[in-house]
């Protein structure tokens, strides 16, 4: 016997590859427990092999259930094209014999229960009996069929939206698996849109790993003699992949993504230097009500509750079940909200929230967190900035913080004023720290000003620092009205005051003005804040240092539990030298696939093709190595095929920009390489 805690509130996910065992309907079937008072609900642990002590997959089911779904499947087409049949003697009990029987729940009123009953039938536990469990094994003995080529696979898997019916195509359009999934999950139907897309998702992925391999080739000299007989050999294509992971640059949240994309933002911060502010959208789906009303429309649960503001008429379980059955419904919404506040933001109109600081360029990158719901990290370069010489006497970059950021309790209602306050958790000292790695509780000061950090050999810095450490602390444990009652207590001046908060700066920093019960609270903005309804964060950029920490903070984070893959497969190569490259790509993809995590929010953005980066500046890469060690794209099929090449071409490469460059018309020929590619775009003549 065990008590377990119950599933935490947030989005469903997934971790590793997804694998198809064909099951003997039949024998399933027989497996179920026969005996009336285990009809019900009893509970099944499926498990890869029955010697296992953990399970793969545990739930409750009920044989009333199974049996109505059987006789309403075997009479569909794909269970009569795949032969499937049923020996219906095992449901030898019918349920219409038990009709009578009452079955009595004690229920707990909480008018007049005691506090101490409802706080532990409030409570996320439970006993569960694994002697009383059904364990079973389908695929024990049988041979797994990759998803990738079983034609009939998630019709087959998931009856509760296909109903048994193969999908049906119009016969003059070739389908690919992406239009298939995308199709499915924005339909009025919902039933596509359900976690269901989690596997889809993952079943691009393989897809695309696949053909990434095949689709990157490293220039050399023997590739010029390529010709497209050559090419569509398969064995010839084994020997030609080289050992690179220039494939993987198409697989969002990959190692070799981040990589790519932290090139593009180090190219916009050349060309248009330093940003000016980064801020953060989070989503927070349960608290959204014109969002909880949409899913609430769109979903055929909780109908019987008319729904007139949903963060009264639904408790905190409905709401999170509503979020968790139709994450493209939350993608789509979460996506139009960062894209509205942007445009906004962006727009040369009165109504910008940010008057005379209009965003000119940005770099917006989305990350999901851990309970599988999007963040929306910004650095933004906007119009008026003061670009000052760093000191502590920067008047308009002043102006600029006061106008665009607050911390006052007066500019939020309290319920979405809370959502700024920090919290303590272990996030805090997650590194080792002894404090608040956030430097929370803030300094309170009577006006907002910018401190520089003391100088290294300042022979005081030691014992300040010691001092700014128990000022913190006394922050935390005892409460002050005012900053002077704190500063009297403590036998401060002013100006010794600021000289402790110098010390323990590492570099130039924005103070804000705040009082002794805004200590806590993040500085926002009050537009964004009241149109988010989240957790969010703004904060001015004064010099490089705090951009480059951005990017070592935000942009170069791997995919969650990948982030030792590469140093992995570096670890793989040196210990196999005597194997093939297509060998080691086949085990650098199964590794990838293994480590893959994925909350089916994030499934919904893959499958919609939304990019988890963009920015307002196109970046374009000219490859400045040489020649033979530049790569090449070959052509795709369908372009040979309209260019009737022959098995014998060597045409069977993509110009690169800088064969482009030159070929260049005459009139072009005093632009440079840069010009060329930042202005002008090939235009192809069809017909």
């Amino acid at each position: 016997m065990q008590i377990r805690r119950l599933r935490y509130e947030g989005n469903y996910g997934i971790v590793g590859q997804v694998i198809n065992v064909p099951v003997d309907v039949n024998n399933m079937v027989q497996q179920l427990p026969r005996r009336i008072d285990d009809d019900f609900a009893f509970n099944v642990n499926i498990k890869k092999k029955l010697i296992h002590k953990s399970n793969y997959l545990s739930g409750f089911v009920r044989k009333s259930v199974i049996k109505a779904w059987l006789r309403y499947l075997v009479n569909q087409p794909l269970y009569k094209h795949y032969d499937i049949k049923i020996d219906w003697s095992v449901f030898d009990k019918d349920m219409d014999d038990y009709i009578g029987l009452e079955f009595q729940i004690e229920s707990v009123d909480p008018d007049f229960a005691p506090e101490s009953e409802i706080l532990l039938a409030r409570q996320h536990t439970l006993l569960w009996n694994k002697e009383q469990c059904l364990d079973i094994s389908p695929g024990q003995n049988s041979s797994l069929i990759n998803i990738i080529y079983d034609v009939h696979g998630e019709e087959l898997s998931f009856p509760e939206i296909y109903y048994g019916v193969p999908r049906q195509f119009d016969l003059n359009v070739r389908v690919t698996p992406y239009m298939m999934a995308t199709s499915e999950i924005r339909r009025t139907d919902p039933r596509g849109a359900t976690p269901h897309v989690l596997f889809m998702a993952m079943k691009m992925l393989r897809i695309r790993v696949v053909e990434g391999i095949y689709n990157m080739f490293r220039c050399v000299k023997q590739t010029e003699s390529i010709t497209r007989k050559m090419l569509e050999d398969r064995n010839f294509m084994d020997e030609c992949i080289d050992k690179n992971f220039v494939f993987l640059k198409s697989i969002p949240n990959s190692i070799q993504y981040w990589m790519t994309r932290k090139k593009d933002l180090f190219a916009m911060l050349r060309q248009l230097g330093k940003p000016t502010v980064f801020f953060t959208i989070s989503a927070n789906e349960i608290k959204w009500p014109k969002l909880l009303k949409i899913l609430h429309g769109l979903s055929d649960s909780f109908k019987d509750i008319h729904v007139e503001d949903p963060l009264v008429n639904l408790n905190r379980s409905q709401r999170n079940h509503l979020v968790n059955e139709d994450p493209v419904t939350c993608y789509v919404y979460f996506n139009k909200l960062v894209d509205t506040i942007m445009a906004m933001l962006h727009a040369k109109m009165t109504y910008n929230p940010f008057g005379p600081y209009r965003v000119l360029d940005y770099f917006l990158r989305i990350e999901f967190q851990h309970r599988g719901s999007p963040h929306a990290h910004v650095l933004l370069w906007l119009e008026n900035d003061p670009h000052e010489k760093i000191s502590e006497n920067m008047p308009k970059t002043i102006q600029l913080l006061n106008y665009l950021c607050s911390v006052s309790r007066n500019d939020l209602p309290g319920e979405l004023y809370a959502n700024q306050v920090h919290k303590h958790t272990f996030t805090c000292t997650k590194r080792g720290e002894t404090s608040c790695r956030f430097g929370i509780p803030y300094s309170p000061m009577t006006e907002t000003r910018v401190l520089l950090p003391l100088p290294k050999d300042d022979g005081c810095k030691n014992g300040l620092q010691t001092r700014a450490t128990k000022l913190r602390k006394l922050l935390e444990e005892k409460n002050y009205e005012t900053l002077g009652e704190f500063l009297v207590d403590n036998n401060l001046t002013m100006a010794h005051y600021l000289d402790t908060i110098r010390a323990a700066l590492r570099r130039p920093t924005e103070v804000f003005k705040r009082d002794l019960s805004e200590i806590y609270t993040n500085n926002f903005n009050p537009w964004i804040a009241r149109t988010v309804c989240a957790n969010r964060d703004l904060q001015f950029i004064l010099e490089e240092y705090s951009c480059a920490a951005y990017v070592v903070e935000y942009v170069n984070k791997s995919n969650r539990g990948i982030s030792n893959l590469y140093q992995e497969l570096i670890k793989m190569q040196e210990q196999n030298p005597e194997k093939e490259y297509v060998e080691i790509m086949k085990q650098l993809g199964v590794k990838f696939l293994n480590t893959v995590e994925m909350s089916s929010q994030e499934a919904a953005w893959y499958l919609l093709r939304q990019p988890m980066s963009r920015s307002s500046c196109e970046v374009s890469y000219i490859p400045t190595v040489w020649p033979q060690e530049r790569h090449k794209l070959r052509k795709r099929k369908a372009v040979m095929d309209e260019e009737n090449l022959d098995e014998n071409s060597t045409d069977i490469w993509t110009k690169s920009m800088i064969q482009r460059y030159e070929e260049r018309p005459s009139e072009l020929e005093d632009k440079c390489l840069a010009d060329f590619v930042a202005w002008y775009t090939p235009v192809t003549k069809k017909g």
